[in-house]
């Protein structure tokens, strides 16, 4: 039986930098730029979409999203996921973040692992979304880790299907530190 302490990650055992990777929704929406002064900064206030009026996707509101670096491709799973299936989003740039030390993130790979966290943080939303009582509360989560990992494919996570590719929503942006930009 997996232990929720189990799919607790530490700084050493992730990807030592990840991407934010600018350009989601396309030229239309006007994000192509990456300005360092908008960093979020501290805590930030985590909630699920859900809950505040959004369709019906388990993810979570507030947070900042980034990817994972892959040296030997010198790319991320999100940016060759823009490239592929949305090339009007692909900027080419990513801005650089190294992990602090101390970093506490749950990362996922399998539908047991959601299981396993989606137990300790549920969020009933069944009188608006079927399959609503297997949601996660993102607000509480965030209050214990300082972010969330999808480590793996949605295909095998279905509570997760909107999340496209591997991806980390960071809910403490004092464990990341801006170091820089990268072509991606």
């Amino acid at each position: 039986m997996i232990k929720l302490k189990d799919l607790l990650f530490e700084t050493a055992k992730l990807t030592p930098y990840q991407i934010f990777s600018p350009g989601t929704g396309g030229k239309g929406m006007g994000n192509f730029k990456f300005d360092p002064s908008r960093i979020p900064k501290g805590k930030l206030d985590v909630s699920s979409v859900v809950q505040y009026g959004g369709d019906c996707h388990n993810k979570p509101r507030g947070v900042f999203w980034t990817s994972s670096y892959r040296e030997k491709t010198k790319d991320t799973a999100w940016s060759d996921f823009k490239k592929n299936r949305f090339p009007d989003w692909r900027t080419g740039m990513g801005a650089v973040f190294e992990l602090k030390s101390g970093v506490k993130i749950l990362k996922i790979r399998s539908h047991s692992d959601y299981m396993k966290i989606q137990k300790k943080f549920p969020l009933d939303v069944s009188n608006k979304c079927g399959a609503g009582d297997m949601y996660m509360d993102w607000g509480k989560l965030s209050k214990k880790y300082d972010g969330f990992q999808l480590a793996g494919s949605t295909d095998l996570i279905p509570m997760l299907g909107q999340w496209d590719v591997e991806s980390t929503a960071w809910f403490n942006m004092r464990k990341l530190k801006f170091v820089g930009t990268t072509k991606v």
